[in-house]
């Protein structure tokens, strides 16, 4: 396991991109009402008067790049810390930038958010009493209490990838030519540009293969979704084999 000997300086192009995909993220959130075909857990909003089913297009081209590229930036940003702090540090930092946000605001959105698309989803079936019936769950103080991680999955995830990573971190530290053997592989294939597509293109298909699905699903529940935490988890711990 490697030590960086300084401080790596803030890298603007990718705060840049991360901006971009925030970006994306409204554009693919602001089709998914109008893209026809039957409400999902994670977005139960349907227009089912107006949509256009060749936005599907526009969603799914979005969806296929977005998460990923987050994921590869957080672990890029997350394997600085790791290298340059040590992994205790690490663990410190993320829980403090993700942890702590990701538990005051899924408790402040639960019912905006979620009565907000109750709102709408009556809204869109003609429902006259659509306000009524949107805010009726949160009558009890039971009904305010989140039963789902809503737009914040990913932190969710993050968060658990963050333990994970802390976790392979103290193992790998007490095997250094199991760690200096991942070291080189990955440096070996990163250096060879049809070996990089290769490997990580039949990593890739070969998980969704096994999963028997087309990508991971968006996962809204507090129960995590195996096959979305081992998917996402194979992007963000690139760089922790590299760096």
């Amino acid at each position: 396991m490697n030590t960086l000997s300084q401080k790596t300086e803030r890298l603007h192009a990718l705060d840049s991109l991360r901006a971009i995909m925030m970006m994306l993220g409204i554009v693919l959130h602001s089709v998914l009402t109008y893209i026809g075909g039957e409400p999902y857990a994670a977005w139960r909003i349907r227009d089912p008067n107006n949509f256009n089913t060749g936005l599907e297009w526009i969603s799914s081209i979005i969806h296929v790049f977005r998460m990923p590229i987050f994921m590869i930036v957080a672990g890029f940003f997350a394997s600085l810390l790791f290298y340059e702090r040590g992994a205790q540090w690490m663990l410190k930092n993320r829980m403090s930038r993700i942890t702590y946000p990701f538990l005051v605001f899924v408790v402040i959105l639960f019912v905006p958010v979620v009565g907000g698309m109750n709102f709408t989803d009556n809204v869109f079936n003609s429902n006259p009493n659509a306000l009524s019936d949107a805010l009726s769950p949160f009558k009890t103080w039971i009904g305010i209490i989140p039963d789902r991680t809503m737009h914040l999955w990913f932190l969710y995830y993050l968060i658990m990838f963050s333990l994970a990573s802390f976790a392979l971190g103290l193992i790998f530290k007490k095997l250094p030519k199991l760690s200096g053997l991942i070291h080189s592989s990955f440096h070996t294939i990163f250096n060879n540009i049809l070996l990089r597509l290769v490997v990580f293109t039949l990593l890739t298909v070969g998980m969704l293969l096994l999963m028997n699905r087309n990508w991971a699903d968006t996962s809204t529940s507090l129960v995590p979704d195996l096959n979305t935490f081992y998917l996402l988890l194979l992007f963000l711990h690139v760089w922790l084999g590299l760096v």
